[in-house]
């Protein structure tokens, strides 16, 4: 029930869209109010760092040592 400060009259605003805003304006005395909306903020998260496992980044490293060993041993026998 919106009541016009001015005149007192009840449910007498009219919606009226103009310029991309909607005003509200009395039918007895032509009083303007502006509708505000309230908007909410969009909080999107960022993206988070990809963590590593240790477990995981201990056994890449044996994986990778012991190929290293694998191909060393493979080049000493392939040189004699």
């Amino acid at each position: 029930m919106n009541k016009c400060p001015n005149c007192l009259a009840n449910n007498s605003f009219t919606k009226v869209q103009k310029d991309g805003s909607v005003i509200e304006i009395c039918e007895y005395c032509n009083t303007i109010n502006e509708v505000t909306t309230a908007t909410k903020a969009i909080i999107t998260p960022e993206n988070k760092l990809k963590s590593t496992d240790p477990v995981d980044t201990v056994v890449h490293v044996v994986y990778f040592f012991f190929f290293v060993f694998i191909f060393c041993i493979i080049i000493l026998l392939l040189d004699q």
